[in-house]
């Protein structure tokens, strides 16, 4: 059928099903998605700790792989995620040309109208690398679509944990301007 998330948020809430586990049901070999995920999970980390870009570049080839073979739109964001990663670590901390992948995520983001745990993580993940003016655009949109949700699962990233992520922003940009709208 056809329906809209409210509704399909409903039909899990009823059978006991969170949608983070209704998203991953599918007919794929657990045990090779699930190393596929670890593989991915740990060179993100690394990446992220040795700020290497080809960590992200080898994880964006798994997570396209998996798009191409699965076709779930989330691995093709992450996808677009990790491309972006990679520009951001290969330009030492800005984003130039993987600047189309970031607009794709952000245009999807500002047209969603309910953020379920996928939009806030997906925010949560894209956070350090905004610009401030991204950031000033998307906090209140943020704040006033996470009030729609009607079922929140574990998976979700709390206020808290999105506005730490903000305020590390205004801090690596050194804007005391941007951190006292945060803290308004």
């Amino acid at each position: 059928i056809d329906t809209s998330a409210e509704n399909l948020m409903e039909m899990l809430k009823r059978i006991n099903l969170m949608m983070f586990e209704f998203a991953n049901l599918s007919g794929r070999d657990t045990a090779a998605a699930v190393a596929e995920t670890d593989r991915m999970t740990q060179l993100v980390a690394e990446g992220h700790a040795t700020k290497n870009p080809e960590n992200f570049r080898e994880a964006s080839r798994i997570v396209y792989k998996s798009w191409q073979e699965e076709g779930y739109v989330a691995d093709h964001d992450m996808y677009l995620t990790m491309k972006v990663y990679a520009d951001f670590y290969a330009h030492h901390g800005q984003v130039i040309d993987a600047m189309p992948e970031l607009r794709d995520l952000l245009n999807y983001l500002d047209k969603t109208e309910t953020w379920y745990s996928y939009e806030q993580m997906m925010l949560y993940n894209l956070l350090p690398i905004l610009s401030v003016d991204e950031l000033l655009i998307l906090l209140p949109l943020y704040l006033q679509r996470i009030n729609k949700v009607s079922q929140m699962d574990a998976n979700m990233a709390t206020i808290g944990e999105i506005f730490v992520q903000a305020f590390q922003v205004a801090i690596n940009h050194r804007d005391y301007g941007v951190f006292k709208k945060l803290l308004g």
